[in-house]
């Protein structure tokens, strides 16, 4: 009883003391506020929404990475394994000096007909599109780009490839300005 009672003390008082302190807070109008402390109450303001909009773009990257590294990226490995298997499984159907020796026949510099010439430009042409096929991946390898293994991977090859782009872009606004 006497323990029960003694809380209950305690607890008033810690809400009479709570009460006083927020009596003793002024409440801020901003109208009434002088120009000064009108600019550091606005400053404050977008410091505050700037550390808000700041701390809700690091959750929502988080949960992106944690969703990337949970679900598509080991998605991704298990295609990427696949792809690679079948690229190094990959049986030619005829060497690389065969190969050599039929390109050279079709070269259209070897004709001297207009017609003829053009007819082996376009079957040099497919020959050429084809050599992947004809040839097996020892003699004539694929290249493969490197698989990202996590999410700072994934993030690293974006940005790569954004200053590749942007490179390109801008060598390309050179020229059209010269």
């Amino acid at each position: 009883m006497w323990s029960v009672e003694r809380r209950a003390r305690q607890v008033r008082a810690i809400i009479e003391v709570e009460n006083i302190k927020r009596a003793a807070q002024a409440k801020i109008n901003p109208d009434k506020l002088a120009l000064t402390a009108q600019q550091k109450l606005d400053a404050a303001i977008k410091q505050a929404k700037r550390e808000l909009d700041l701390e809700f773009e690091q959750r929502i990257q988080e949960e992106i990475r944690h969703r990337l590294e949970a679900t598509i990226l080991p998605h991704y490995k298990k295609t990427y394994h696949e792809y690679v298997r079948v690229i190094k499984a990959r049986k030619g159907v005829m060497d690389r000096a065969s190969y050599r020796k039929i390109l050279a026949a079709l070269h259209p510099n070897r004709m001297q007909d207009p017609v003829l010439k053009k007819r082996a430009e376009e079957a040099f042409n497919t020959f050429t599109k084809i050599e992947r096929l004809l040839l097996d991946e020892k003699q004539s390898p694929t290249a493969t780009e490197p698989m990202p293994r996590s999410y700072a991977d994934l993030i690293e090859q974006f940005v790569i490839a954004r200053k590749q782009r942007l490179h390109k872009q801008g060598h390309k606004m050179k020229l059209a300005l010269e």
